[in-house]
């Protein structure tokens, strides 16, 4: 995968994915059969396109499911489930900081 961070802004091909995981609907439907026309799920590509993955499965599961690569949609969107609770469970165990008070150079 891609980990070039230059540019902020998303690809035309990210673009592509992004309107596939915010419009409803036959549009959102639309732009992801389009993505898929210009990247080729089973191999290669980037990580913004990776990271919105579980967005773009929450967002077509209900509407069509029947949608081209909808189980590896959805192992994508487990797994980040899945790291994000890790990293839940992982940051609630981290320990408050101790705070120990000066001392007064009046006394």
């Amino acid at each position: 995968m891609n980990t070039d961070h230059s540019n902020l802004f998303p690809s035309k091909v990210q673009e592509v994915l992004l309107k596939a995981a915010l419009f409803q609907g036959d549009e959102a439907v639309y732009y992801w059969n389009e993505w898929n026309n210009l990247v080729n799920f089973e191999a290669f590509f980037d990580n913004g396109s990776f990271w919105l993955m579980p967005l773009v499965y929450k967002n077509l599961v209900d509407i069509k499911p029947e949608i081209k690569y909808l189980g590896k949609l959805k192992n994508i969107y487990l797994q980040s489930w899945y790291k994000n609770q890790k990293l839940f469970s992982e940051s609630a165990s981290i320990p408050e900081p101790v705070i120990i008070p000066s001392e007064d150079k009046n006394s």
